[in-house]
Protein backbone atom coordinates (compact mmCIF):
# COMPACT_ATOMS: atom_id res chain seq x y z
CA UNK A 1 0.00 0.00 0.00
CA UNK A 2 1.26 3.50 -1.15
CA UNK A 3 0.58 6.00 1.61
CA UNK A 4 -1.94 8.98 0.06
CA UNK A 5 -0.16 12.73 0.24
CA UNK A 6 -1.37 14.33 2.96
CA UNK A 7 -0.29 11.23 4.74
CA UNK A 8 2.61 11.15 3.06
CA UNK A 9 3.40 14.49 4.56
CA UNK A 10 2.48 13.39 8.00
CA UNK A 11 5.17 10.79 7.66
CA UNK A 12 7.81 12.74 6.74
CA UNK A 13 7.13 16.00 9.27
CA UNK A 14 7.01 13.04 11.72
CA UNK A 15 10.78 11.88 10.63
CA UNK A 16 11.68 15.23 10.68
CA UNK A 17 10.63 15.27 14.64
CA UNK A 18 13.54 14.84 17.03
CA UNK A 19 11.41 12.98 19.12
CA UNK A 20 12.45 9.97 20.27
CA UNK A 21 9.97 7.50 20.33
CA UNK A 22 7.63 9.03 18.39
CA UNK A 23 4.65 9.47 20.48
CA UNK A 24 1.19 9.19 19.91
CA UNK A 25 0.45 12.93 20.37
CA UNK A 26 2.58 14.03 18.11
CA UNK A 27 1.61 11.39 15.68
CA UNK A 28 -2.21 12.63 16.57
CA UNK A 29 -0.98 16.60 16.34
CA UNK A 30 0.48 15.82 12.77
CA UNK A 31 -2.57 14.06 11.69
CA UNK A 32 -5.21 16.86 12.71
CA UNK A 33 -8.47 16.36 11.43
CA UNK A 34 -7.09 14.12 8.64
CA UNK A 35 -9.15 11.07 7.88
CA UNK A 36 -7.75 8.05 8.04
CA UNK A 37 -7.97 4.66 8.31
CA UNK A 38 -7.06 1.41 10.50
CA UNK A 39 -4.92 0.26 7.07
CA UNK A 40 -3.54 3.30 6.50
CA UNK A 41 -2.69 3.89 9.89
CA UNK A 42 -0.75 0.94 9.61
CA UNK A 43 1.09 1.72 7.18
CA UNK A 44 2.08 5.03 8.12
CA UNK A 45 3.32 3.36 11.36
CA UNK A 46 5.03 0.72 9.30
CA UNK A 47 6.88 3.82 7.07
CA UNK A 48 7.80 4.95 10.54
CA UNK A 49 9.30 1.63 12.01
CA UNK A 50 10.97 1.32 8.47
CA UNK A 51 12.97 4.43 9.00
CA UNK A 52 14.36 3.24 12.06
CA UNK A 53 11.90 5.01 14.64
CA UNK A 54 9.97 3.65 17.40
CA UNK A 55 6.37 4.74 18.25
CA UNK A 56 5.47 4.92 22.32
CA UNK A 57 2.24 5.13 23.85
CA UNK A 58 1.41 8.16 26.34
CA UNK A 59 0.94 5.96 29.31
CA UNK A 60 -0.35 8.85 31.41
CA UNK A 61 -3.59 8.66 28.74
CA UNK A 62 -4.29 4.51 29.32
CA UNK A 63 -3.54 5.60 33.44
CA UNK A 64 -5.99 8.23 33.70
CA UNK A 65 -8.80 6.35 32.41
CA UNK A 66 -8.95 8.35 29.41
CA UNK A 67 -8.79 5.05 26.94
CA UNK A 68 -11.62 3.60 28.96
CA UNK A 69 -13.94 6.60 28.56
CA UNK A 70 -12.92 6.33 24.51
CA UNK A 71 -13.92 2.93 24.45
CA UNK A 72 -16.75 2.74 26.31
CA UNK A 73 -18.28 5.13 24.26
CA UNK A 74 -17.25 4.15 21.01
CA UNK A 75 -18.68 1.01 22.25
CA UNK A 76 -22.10 2.50 23.29
CA UNK A 77 -22.22 4.71 20.08
CA UNK A 78 -21.85 1.43 17.73
CA UNK A 79 -24.91 -0.12 19.61
CA UNK A 80 -26.90 2.85 19.37
CA UNK A 81 -26.25 3.78 15.60
CA UNK A 82 -25.27 0.76 14.19
CA UNK A 83 -22.13 1.78 13.07
CA UNK A 84 -18.64 2.86 13.78
CA UNK A 85 -18.82 6.41 15.93
CA UNK A 86 -17.20 9.60 14.34
CA UNK A 87 -14.04 10.83 16.53
CA UNK A 88 -16.51 13.13 17.20
CA UNK A 89 -19.49 11.85 18.37
CA UNK A 90 -17.30 9.78 20.15
CA UNK A 91 -15.82 13.05 21.89
CA UNK A 92 -19.11 14.40 22.73
CA UNK A 93 -20.29 11.24 24.22
CA UNK A 94 -17.35 10.66 26.23
CA UNK A 95 -16.74 14.30 27.14
CA UNK A 96 -13.33 14.75 25.77
CA UNK A 97 -11.42 16.80 23.17
CA UNK A 98 -11.36 15.24 19.61
CA UNK A 99 -7.60 15.20 19.92
CA UNK A 100 -7.50 13.43 23.17
CA UNK A 101 -9.61 10.63 21.38
CA UNK A 102 -8.03 10.43 18.36
CA UNK A 103 -4.73 9.90 20.72
CA UNK A 104 -6.68 7.36 22.09
CA UNK A 105 -7.55 5.63 19.43
CA UNK A 106 -3.94 5.88 17.93
CA UNK A 107 -2.70 4.34 21.81
CA UNK A 108 -5.15 1.34 20.75
CA UNK A 109 -3.61 0.59 17.32
CA UNK A 110 -0.29 0.46 19.11
CA UNK A 111 -1.12 -1.64 21.89
CA UNK A 112 -2.96 -4.17 19.25
CA UNK A 113 0.61 -4.56 17.38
Amino acid sequence: MTLRQELASVVKALLSSEEEPIGLNLIGERLGALAITPAELEELFAELESAGRSIAGDKSEAASGVLGQVIDAARELRSELGRAARVGEVAARAGLSEERVRASLLLVQVMQR
